[in-house]
């Protein structure tokens, strides 16, 4: 007796999980990034007009030499917490120039218009954030841009008193 309650609890109980399970609502990955042309001429082998798989790796490596060229100071061919703190220091003087430079619309992030304006007067606009699938900050479901969510920053909880 106690088996055929034990087996209608259980049967129950995994019922009841089922009936609440939700399915988790599929985020949307936004309007496609449009890849600037200077990287498809340079990386887009298969002349697609856009990057597979193995083109986009390709570009990933070639962007970690680089990032390894300027700011691994002791050339292990890693990046050491302190050649990290150097390279967002540089990125952040580079994106705070870019900003006070191009963001026509003082909205603290640059746009697809002004990064093409910049792109376009020869700048390097470098990708703070994002790629693939993974959203910018300031888009949507990325991090407001200014303050990152800090206390008293945009996007963030109000300063403590």
């Amino acid at each position: 007796m106690k088996t055929i309650e034990l087996m209608t609890c259980g049967a129950l109980f995994g019922a009841c999980t089922l009936i609440s399970a939700e399915e988790k609502p599929k985020r949307s990955p936004g309007p496609p990034r449009e890849v600037p042309a200077e990287v498809l001429a340079k990386f887009d082998k298969d002349g697609d007009g856009k990057l597979s798989k193995e083109e986009r790796e390709a570009m990933r490596e070639e962007r970690k030499a680089k990032v390894l060229e300027k700011f691994d100071a002791d050339g292990d061919g890693e990046l050491s917490d302190a050649e990290r703190k150097t390279m967002r220091d540089a990125m952040k003087a580079k994106r705070e120039e870019l900003l006070k430079k191009y963001d026509a619309n003082a909205n603290g992030r640059l746009d697809p218009a002004e990064i093409k304006a910049a792109r376009d007067a020869g700048e390097e606009v470098p990708d703070f954030g994002g790629g693939p699938g993974r959203p910018k900050p300031g888009g949507p479901g990325g991090k407001p841009p200014h303050g990152g969510g800090k206390p008293g920053g945009p996007g963030g909880p109000p300063p403590q008193p």
